[in-house]
């Protein structure tokens, strides 16, 4: 008999355009591909490229509402969608004298036209471009995106150097493996990796690291920890360890990082369970 020739299958990255490129779908399209291609993530944006973006319009939406629900001045909310940027005691001294003059004038300007026009605001809002683009931020803006996190010391040392130099998916990749590598450290199971991991270390039945469970005769609390981080593995330390997931926008790469730095505060108050420390040192 002869052998079946073996199919060759081309590489990952000639099966989907270039990160530059876009290509825009409708809904039906979009519908239709998604149930042929289940093996696409959902954060790959080079095949959906809009699922990471957002448009002036979408931030405005956003900051009407955060400052409006913080009881900001409304004549500030309608100079921040004016001129696109906050004043405030700390970025005052970045700022040139014709960048705050245009404040001022928009401050200005909505106090004498508020009255005969109570809709203003909306009607700024709504004059924002509605088009999606990727945020493409400075190395020192986006020091400042992972400054202002306060992130958990483990992150900051692994993660920040690939951050602030917009390698989102490395950091991400380099915080999952931080936080799996602090259990094992904890926990001295160096034998031990991903869920195999976490089943041993966080397990209802005597498990390695305990939350306590304030005396209530259950394992509820116990449970939910394992169910976290089972969780972080299965849904986000694989898919990045296993898919060539393509991560351009720094704010979906912070709320990873935010994740993790949960999860290693709750590692941070976990208790040790002395029977296995002793286990672990016969």
């Amino acid at each position: 008999m002869s052998k079946k020739s073996k199919k060759k299958v081309k590489p990952r990255n000639q099966l989907f355009p270039e990160p530059t490129k876009e290509i825009r779908l409708n809904k039906c399209t979009t519908d239709v591909l998604t149930s042929l291609i289940p093996q696409c993530h959902i954060l790959d944006s080079r095949f959906f490229g809009w699922m990471e973006k957002e448009s002036e319009y979408d931030w405005g939406c956003k900051m009407v509402d955060y400052m409006t629900k913080a009881d900001i001045s409304k004549s500030i909310i309608y100079a921040t969608l004016k001129t696109g940027r906050i004043l405030s005691e700390e970025n005052l001294k970045n700022l040139s004298e014709e960048e705050i003059e245009e404040w001022n004038l928009a401050c200005d300007e909505y106090r004498e036209l508020s009255e005969s026009d109570p809709d203003l605001i909306t009607t700024e809002l709504n004059s924002l471009p509605k088009e999606t683009e990727c945020p493409d931020l400075s190395k020192e803006e986006l020091e400042a995106v992972f400054e202002l996190r306060g992130l958990h010391p483990l992150l900051v040392e692994k993660c920040k150097r690939t951050f602030v130099n917009s390698h989102f998916r490395e950091s991400v990749m380099n915080g999952t493996l931080a936080v799996l590598q602090e259990i094992k450290e904890i926990t001295g199971r160096i034998d031990l990796d991903g869920s195999d991991l976490v089943d041993n270390v966080f397990s209802p039945v005597n498990p390695v690291l305990s939350t306590g469970q304030y005396g209530l005769g259950d394992d509820t609390e116990q449970k939910g920890v394992h169910f976290l981080f089972k969780g972080f593995v299965l849904a986000i330390r694989n898919q990045f360890m296993h898919r060539d997931i393509y991560l351009e926008n720094p704010f979906i790469a912070i709320e990873y990082l935010s994740f993790f730095t949960f999860l290693l505060r709750i590692l941070d108050g976990m208790t040790l369970n002395e029977s296995d420390q002793v286990k672990d040192n016969n």
